[in-house]
């Protein structure tokens, strides 16, 4: 069973800030965000495999990196480095890296509308999913 997480108040708040949006474009941001983020990691190739490898271990993780040591990094180094960080925008806005760019902006979606009841918290299905609610998409289970 689900418990309220906003009061009242915040209630309102969140729906004056979803009608102040321009939806009938979010479609189309939505699907370049996820595209452009899809094929920016497919363009860095197998260099995470560097990151993965001994990225960690000589640098740290990928935050601790500075912007002085990001600057001396090698042409092959920084690749691995972009790398390690789009595949890590990609999974904390809630897409697997290395699977298909997001759905198109208009419909019929080739993907299937969002669980609404999902375990996921991502950023990916807020949006996609008051998206699908704007469109009338319904969700693959009970809402």
């Amino acid at each position: 069973m689900m418990t309220d997480q906003f009061d009242s108040r915040q209630r309102q708040q969140a729906l004056r800030l979803l009608e102040s949006l321009a939806w009938g474009d979010m479609g189309t941001a939505i699907h370049g965000l996820e595209t452009a983020l899809a094929l920016a990691y497919e363009a860095t190739g197998d260099a995470i495999n560097l990151w993965e490898e001994a990225g960690e271990a000589r640098f740290g993780d990928e935050f601790d990196l500075s912007a002085k040591q990001a600057a001396e990094l090698t042409d092959e180094w920084r690749l691995a480095y972009v790398a390690r960080l789009l595949a890590t925008a990609l999974q904390a806005y809630g897409v697997s890296p290395g699977t298909s760019p997001g759905r198109p902006p208009e419909p019929p979606w080739t993907a299937p509308p969002l669980d609404w009841n999902d375990w996921d918290s991502s950023p990916a299905r807020l949006l996609r999913g008051l998206n699908d609610i704007l469109y009338g998409v319904a969700p693959t289970h009970g809402a």
